[in-house]
């Protein structure tokens, strides 16, 4: 017996292979022997099987090859059920099931072909071999053909991607509601984990009502405004538009990522748009939410804070969703309220700005260390001095690994910088670089809370 390469090949991989199933290894392991000219006696105490055995293994490759040490077909049992059953089970998995059933099982089927005596098990067999599984549904979506798809999609991304750094003249929100958040407390108290053992959480729970929240969200720097809604309509979609105009400085223009819902484009909301120019409104395609990148914060949120969150009222689950507190940082996020300040009246102005005496082109060297954090963990970064603080603030969460998602304020000995919103005195960060808040060379402590 002559065996070509890639047979052997073949052979050799099955005597070898731990999970290879013995009578297949077994089988291999002959014609191998009887191809080294291994006597029929001798192939027979190796392998320990019967003289028979090895000729008719070994008679099966000569004249089949490879597919002579597979098992012949048995004729086994005769057949229980004909192929008029078989027919009728699948028309029955094929079809509308009957009242009030929303769906086939293998007990209901049996039941529905209760004159042919299958059982449900059997059944199970006949549809597994189909691959027919009636019990399990897959969802489509008809989406109506838009010839302006994407016109909108691209209109939207390139928003996101051909934002000029630092820019002074547009401001892109991503806008978009979470409604019905439930505040819920467990009765008993839950059990942190330990080795060997995942955290436990009492089943039961308390309702405390229901939290909606509107969100803007600014898709270059990660600050984030959130306010409580009380319903969702226009009214107060169009006061959360008015009042972020109002916090917004008046030399930028707001461009809105809204998606298609009904308080977003009823004809209330497009008429005060309308009157509002400053305000841009750009809208996802429909069935296209998921373009919006405000849905990215509230994965975020859900994953972090209310997914395993224990809220002993609507008012702290709200709280907790504008902190959300991280373990490495101190974080400064600003839940906005529902009153206003006129960023005219006295006492809300900023302090005037400083002039740097530093020469131009210069770079300054920066230690970045975390507060209260022992051993310390800091950075050291070097940058120019007339880089804006949006752009530090940019710099120093890449140095740190951090995600840049929750809001941030620099305290300076210029003023409070951050969120551009003359309600709590703070100062454009956009505006001003490094080397007029730290118009000197030195020692300048600067704060950095998020």
């Amino acid at each position: 017996m002559v065996l070509d390469a890639d047979d052997r090949r073949v052979l050799e991989a099955r005597v070898r292979a731990d999970t290879t199933p013995q009578r297949d290894a077994r089988r291999a392991h002959i014609v191998l022997l009887a191809a080294g000219g291994c006597p029929v006696w001798q192939i027979a105490e190796i392998v320990r099987v019967d003289v028979s055995t090895v000729v008719r293994w070994r008679d099966r490759f000569a004249r089949e090859g490879m597919a002579g040490l597979k098992d012949r077909p048995r004729s086994g049992r005769p057949p229980v059920y004909g192929p008029q059953v078989r027919l009728r089970v699948v028309a029955a998995a094929t079809s509308t099931p009957p009242h009030p059933y929303d769906g086939w099982s293998h007990r209901l089927i049996a039941d529905h072909l209760a004159d042919t005596g299958i059982s449900a098990s059997q059944v199970g067999r006949i549809l597994a071999e189909l691959q027919l599984k009636p019990h399990r549904v897959r969802g489509w979506l008809t989406r109506p053909a838009d010839p302006q798809f994407f016109a909108k999609a691209a209109e939207v991304c390139a928003l996101y991607r051909n934002y000029p750094p630092g820019s002074m003249v547009l401001l892109v929100l991503s806008v978009d509601e979470k409604t019905a958040v439930a505040a819920r407390s467990r009765k008993q108290p839950g059990r942190p984990p330990g080795p060997g053992r995942v955290r436990r959480r009492e089943f039961e729970y308390i309702r405390h009502g229901i939290v909606s929240v509107t969100v803007a969200l600014d898709v270059h720097t990660g600050q984030v405004v959130m306010e409580e809604l009380k319903r969702n309509d226009s009214a107060h979609f169009i006061r959360f538009l008015a009042r972020l105009q109002r916090c917004i400085p008046t030399g930028l223009t707001i461009h809105l990522i809204l998606d298609n819902g009904s308080s977003h484009t009823s004809k209330a909301t497009r008429a005060w748009l309308k009157r509002h120019p400053r305000i841009v409104p750009h809208y996802t395609p429909k069935h296209a939410s998921w373009l919006n990148q405000v849905e990215i914060f509230f994965s975020l949120l859900a994953r972090a804070v209310l997914r395993h969150g224990d809220f002993s009222s609507a008012p702290t689950c709200l709280r907790r969703s504008a902190t959300s507190p991280s373990s490495t940082t101190r974080r400064l996020v600003r839940s906005v309220g529902t009153t206003t300040v006129d960023p005219a009246r006295p006492g809300t102005s900023p302090p005037p700005r400083r002039k740097s005496a530093m020469p131009a082109d210069s770079v300054l060297q920066i230690k970045v260390t975390l507060a209260d954090i022992h051993p310390p963990i800091w950075r050291r970064l070097q940058v120019p001095a007339d880089l804006k603080l949006a752009r530090l603030h940019l710099a120093i969460q890449t140095a740190m690994g951090w995600e840049n998602y929750h809001m941030h304020l620099f305290t300076t000995p210029a003023g409070d910088y951050g969120l551009r919103d003359s309600e709590p005195g703070h100062r454009d960060e956009r505006k001003d670089p490094l080397d007029t808040v730290a118009p000197t060379a030195g020692d300048t402590q600067l704060g950095y809370g998020v």
